[in-house]
C-alpha cells in the first residue's frame, strides 16, 4: 500500500503502474484477496497527475464488471496476494525534491 503510489512508481523508476481490485477482509490496508489486476506504462514525460488518471480507465473497468457479475448473481474469483507488502507514506519534501531532479512534474 502506498499513499500516492504513482508518485512512488515514478521516483522508482518503474516502468509499470496499475490498479488492484480486491476484498477487504481485515482492518489491514490492501490485504485482501485479489479479484483483478491491471497495468499500464508509465510515461515518465507527462506529469504525476496525467498518470494517476490514466489508471481511472482500467479500474473503473474493473469495478464495473465485477458489479455485472455481483448483479448476476455470480461469484467473485480472486487470489491470495503474493510477496511481502510494501509501504510507502505521503512524499516528504526531499522525497518531492528527488522527483523534480529527475524532471518529473506532479502536475
Amino acid at each position: 500500500m502506498a499513499k500516492m503510489a504513482t508518485f512512488w512508481a515514478m521516483l522508482n523508476e518503474e516502468k509499470l503502474i496499475g490498479t488492484c481490485l480486491h476484498f477487504i477482509q481485515d482492518k489491514q490496508i490492501d490485504s485482501g484477496e485479489i479479484i483483478q489486476q491491471s497495468s499500464i506504462a508509465t510515461d515518465n514525460k507527462k506529469s504525476y497527475l496525467h498518470n494517476v488518471l490514466q489508471l481511472y480507465f482500467s479500474g473503473i473497468d474493473s469495478m464495473a464488471a465485477a458489479v455485472n457479475k455481483l448483479s448476476l448473481h455470480q461469484r467473485l474469483e480472486s487470489n491470495p496476494q503474493q510477496g511481502d507488502p510494501v509501504y510507502y507514506g505521503f512524499p516528504h519534501e526531499e522525497h518531492l525534491q528527488a522527483f523534480k531532479n529527475k524532471g518529473f512534474r506532479l502536475f
